[in-house]
């Protein structure tokens, strides 16, 4: 190994806890099955969502099954059409305790993140394409954000 190659090895090995690292992997089994809107909260400015609307989504569902990902119409932004070739991918963000907390993050805005210095997001990729980024929640819960809004989900039987 010539010296340029072992200073750029070494000089990365130091250098890396400084910044995010962001690894893939399979999302955790108990995201199978059916969700539901449970509660929202507000975080920043607003697009077109007002509190009445945001109200409305309140008990709207969706279902992730391994091969295939459905939800109600009219789910938040969501396409009409049903998504062709899903494939999960749990996405996991990790910060040392210096690092600023990631931005647009539930532990951003205060809120109940998974783990502590960590955001976890299971990506559904539609055809090939990555569509929807659910963030993991406390308590086995689920988070995404819409129009300044987080909308949790939970567990729902059935």
């Amino acid at each position: 190994m010539s010296k340029v190659a072992k200073t750029t090895t070494l000089l990365l090995i130091l250098i890396q806890p400084m910044y995010a690292q962001k690894r893939s992997s399979a999302p955790p089994a108990f995201i199978f099955g059916a969700w539901r809107i449970s509660k929202f909260e507000e975080v920043g400015g607003h697009g077109s969502e007002k509190p009445e609307l945001a109200k409305g989504e309140i008990g709207r569902k969706l279902r992730f099954e391994r091969n295939s990902f459905s939800y109600d119409s009219s789910f938040l932004w969501f396409e009409s059409k049903p998504c062709s070739h899903v494939k999960y991918t749990l996405e996991t963000d990790r910060f040392e305790e210096y690092v600023q907390r990631e931005k647009g993050t539930l532990n951003f805005y205060g809120l109940e993140g998974a783990k502590e210095n960590q955001t976890q997001r299971v990506v559904v990729s539609c055809g090939g394409r990555p569509m929807y980024y659910f963030e993991l929640a406390k308590e086995n819960r689920l988070a995404i954000y819409y129009d300044g809004w987080f909308f949790f989900l939970e567990k729902t039987k059935g």
